[in-house]
Parts: C-alpha cells; structure tokens; sequence
C-alpha cells in the first residue's frame, strides 16, 4: 500500500489507531477466536493465529509466555472504553 493513501484522507485519531495496530501486528503473537470469518478471510490474514475458542487462545498465550501471558478479551468485535461510574 502507497503511504500516501494512508496520510491523505485519516484523521490524528485513525493514524494513531492504525500505528498501534501495526505495531501490535508487527512486535506481538495475535490470537484471534472469530468463528465468523471465513476461512479464505483467514487465510489472507498472515499476522493473525485464528484459535477455535477462547479458552485455546488462553492455553496458547501460556504456552508462549509462561507465567506472565496477558490476554485482552473483546467480546463484542473491538476495544471498548469503559462508562466509570461517578466518584
């Protein structure tokens, strides 16, 4: 992809977004459980490991970093900001 075509129509907030995307892509292991994407989705996705449920990506988070794996849960298609409640 032209790097023109990322700077032209995207705001600071969607630069942003997508250099931590790529950064995310490009320094960790993505675990992925998305029952819904087809499989010739999935295989034009190099930088993601589709696991088959939740409870897998976990186990393979483990595997990979023993004692210290974090896993972020998005149940709902992406990264949320949470309502607090008023102090």
């Amino acid at each position: 992809m032209d790097a023109r075509a990322l700077a032209l129509p995207w705001g600071n907030e969607d630069r942003f977004f997508l250099y931590f995307a790529l950064q995310a892509m490009r320094h960790c292991t993505l675990l992925l459980y998305a029952p819904t994407i087809p499989a010739e989705v999935r295989a034009s996705l190099p930088f993601v490991e589709f696991v088959d449920s939740p409870e897998e990506a976990v186990i393979m988070a483990r595997r990979l970093l023993p004692g210290r794996a974090d896993v972020l849960v998005f149940p709902h298609g992406g990264s949320t900001y949470p309502i607090l409640p008023p102090r």
